[in-house]
């Protein structure tokens, strides 16, 4: 169980967080905020890199635990650093590049980005 200091530090953790948003979330415009369409189209955005992060966090840390970016990083460093970033930097231009008609081939290129960030 927690002593009663944790549970104390918490709830102040608990208070603060509660505070910031309050303080930061708030409506502060006369005019209204943004419109309802690009209210949508950023927690759309917020949406998408939240997940693309978490599934990279998840991914990295279930290959980093299982050894195999030590036994990748062994083989040839450099090779990994310039190629990690050459293709990271062609996957995301292939993402700005389509057109966002184009949903399928556009998620493909983004999964390609995420994956390759996984893994080097």
């Amino acid at each position: 169980m927690f002593s009663h200091l944790q549970i104390l530090r918490r709830h102040r953790l608990t208070e603060l967080q509660v505070a910031i948003n309050l303080l930061f979330n708030r409506e502060t415009r006369e005019d209204g905020g943004m419109p309802p369409f690009e209210r949508s189209y950023l927690n759309d955005t917020f949406m998408h890199t939240g997940l693309g992060l978490g599934i990279i966090a998840i991914a990295a840390r279930a290959l980093h635990t299982s050894g195999w970016s030590v036994r990748l990083m062994t083989a040839n460093p450099w090779l990994v650093f310039g190629g990690g970033l050459a293709l990271s930097i062609g996957t995301m231009m292939g993402t700005f590049s389509t057109s966002p008609d184009k949903y399928v081939r556009q998620r493909i290129f983004c999964t390609w980005h995420d994956g390759l960030l996984m893994a080097f």
